[in-house]
């Protein structure tokens, strides 16, 4: 019961909890795209984890993150 507690608050700490399981799917392959550098494929990620579910704040600030990361300073802003 304890360790279930632990899992619930870090849920409910990163804001993933009440996304649908597509959504982090989406999510987490931006998360992996971001850190191997394909760029390309995190922004599609991200984008799709926010098409999914309009409210996940951390999904739009990775996508924000990321169109820095290309240079592209003005859709980062947006995001």
């Amino acid at each position: 019961m304890k360790h279930l507690l632990s899992v619930l608050s870090a849920l409910f700490a990163t804001g993933k909890i009440g996304c649908g399981e597509q959504a982090n799917d989406h999510f987490d392959l931006g998360t992996a795209s971001f850190e191997t550098g394909d760029f390309d494929a995190a922004i599609d990620g991200f984008s799709g984890a926010i098409r999914l579910d309009p409210n996940d704040a951390f999904a739009y600030y990775n996508r924000g993150v990321t169109w820095a990361k290309k240079g592209i300073h003005g859709k980062a802003i947006e995001d």
